[in-house]
């Protein structure tokens, strides 16, 4: 168990400060294996969220760094072969490895991208849904090209690559925002910066299929139990995009 510790995210910015381990949070999970094979010791710190959707979202410390990690519980499946090929593109978090125990869920480590509380007024991460939601009609406008271009170069990456998400709505994608709330340049095609991240349903297409459970008052490309093919992820942003920023979650 470690003690308060103080992750310094750069030399002009102030620390954050993280909570010790507390209680509600996995104790099976000691290490993980990342990527090229060696084994890293995980730290748990806590919970990320307490809401039933956050439930397997926790903040830990491994071996290489103070800084925190984000690790997901994934019971039934995770997409890491698009996961990973967007990371290395700069549109998704970085993936650093996983964590297999026998009789519960792997767990996945990688990038946590921080939101806007943590520490101010720093460039930080809300939610493509979040965004739309608090920016006024003006700058929602202003950036709505931005954010298309970008969202287009994260369709064509998967396309070209025979990958799918299966999920690719707003509440799935990251925007990068700078200290006044405003979207950060991807500094490429005048682009914002967005990640994708949630890739539970996620892999080759025409190998994953669309889950029993699932949002039923959302339009989906395909019935459930239907493969999840290259273009659902494209239809699916094309849907909720008609009417961004008004973005069905």
């Amino acid at each position: 168990m470690r003690s308060r510790n103080t992750c310094q995210f750069g030399p002009d910015e102030s620390a954050l400060e993280l909570e010790p381990l507390v209680p509600a949070v996995p104790r099976v999970y000691p290490s993980y294996k990342s990527f090229d094979g060696e084994e890293h010791s995980l730290n748990f710190l806590h919970r990320l969220a307490s809401d039933s959707r956050q439930a397997l979202l926790f903040l830990a410390t491994t071996t290489e760094t103070e800084c925190p990690r984000l690790v997901k519980l994934a019971s039934d499946g995770y997409g890491i072969d698009p996961h990973r090929m967007l990371a290395a593109r700069g549109l998704a978090p970085a993936l650093y490895g996983s964590a297999s125990v026998d009789g519960v869920p792997p767990a996945y480590v990688m990038e946590y991208l921080a939101p806007p509380f943590l520490y101010p007024p720093r460039k930080s991460w809300i939610t493509l849904y979040r965004f739309a939601q608090k920016a006024d009609a003006q700058a929602a406008t202003r950036y709505k090209a931005a954010i298309r271009t970008a969202l287009d170069y994260i369709l064509r990456s998967m396309e070209e690559e025979g990958l799918v998400h299966g999920d690719l709505r707003s509440n799935n994608i990251m925007i990068e925002i700078d200290a006044d709330g405003q979207p950060t340049s991807s500094g490429t095609d005048g682009g914002v910066r967005l990640k994708v991240f949630d890739f539970d349903w996620g892999g080759v297409d025409g190998q994953v299929n669309h889950p029993i459970e699932r949002n039923s008052a959302l339009w989906w490309p395909a019935g459930v139990g239907q493969r999840i093919v290259v273009g659902h992820d494209r239809e699916m942003v094309g849907t909720w995009f008609k009417t961004h920023p008004s973005a069905q979650e």
